[in-house]
């Protein structure tokens, strides 16, 4: 799996990914909706993402990282 940013025409659908415009980085869903992508918010960023949220502002997307391994031993 590339873990690095890609250009938002090669996003998945139906799998959260993080997605930017450059600004701000959330965690959407993709799905498409009469032949368009639409985005369904799982996570978001930063205050102005909160109602002016687009496909079309978008440039990359990347795979969420796995979590990191919490040690329960301590």
């Amino acid at each position: 799996m590339n873990s690095q940013w890609q250009p938002i025409e090669t996003a998945p659908m139906n799998t959260p990914i993080l997605v930017t415009d450059g600004k701000v980085i959330v965690v959407v869903e993709c799905e498409l909706v009469c032949g368009k992508p639409f985005l369904a918010g799982v996570g978001f960023g930063g205050y102005e993402w909160d109602f002016d949220f687009e496909w079309k502002d978008l440039t990359h997307w990347m795979p969420q990282p796995n979590m990191p391994n919490r040690d329960t031993s301590e």
